[in-house]
């Protein structure tokens, strides 16, 4: 199965307006940790990280069509960015899933019920997007039984119900850092 975890691009302009000079540069550390996740657990996924608008997306396009299912973090800040990269991703490869996380996500989901996206995680991402790994592995697309998802179901969304949190953080481990080139980061 091809994975990709995408952070995609921002308008670092638009996003912080005036205060666009002293707007930080930071990596996800939320896709950093589920990075960290399924690397401890052996899948292979690529990485890439967009934000700092140093990467040129055209190998990502032009090989757009291998990957199954593409997890991306939202934000207050870049749901507009999201919805047209996750709009840009449909239209060059309509099977990919488009699996939408992060604070955004679990504070105001019905934000992401748009076409470009088919699934959004509330919440902790790490064990539902595992899930929703041996859930595409199996072929069954059946995520009615993943927990603390958002889901496609015809023209509506239906929420899964809430995951229990993580009770052993060990689990997750440390952030997965050695995708990101930290020197780009301030």
């Amino acid at each position: 199965m091809n994975i990709a975890l995408v952070v995609p691009p921002v308008k670092i302009k638009e996003q912080y307006g005036s205060l666009s000079m002293a707007a930080p540069e930071m990596p996800s550390l939320g896709m950093a940790f589920i990075a960290k996740y399924l690397k401890l657990r052996n899948i292979e996924f690529d990485f890439y990280d967009f934000s700092l608008n140093t990467k040129s997306m055209d190998d990502f396009f032009l090989n757009i069509g291998k990957y199954q299912i593409i997890g991306m973090p939202v934000y207050i800040t870049t749901l507009p960015d999201v919805i047209s990269f996750s709009e840009a991703i449909k239209d060059r490869s309509p099977k990919t899933i488009i699996v939408a996380g992060g604070p955004h996500s679990t504070l105001f989901p019905q934000d992401l019920f748009v076409d470009g996206i088919d699934l959004i995680v509330k919440g902790e991402g790490e064990v539902s997007f595992l899930e929703i790994l041996s859930q595409n592995k199996t072929n069954s697309l059946n995520f009615s039984s993943v927990k603390g998802i958002y889901f496609r179901n015809s023209f509506d969304f239906i929420f899964t119900g809430e995951r229990e949190l993580l009770q052993n953080l060990d689990e997750v481990d440390s952030p997965l850092i050695d995708n990101l080139n930290l020197s780009m980061y301030h």
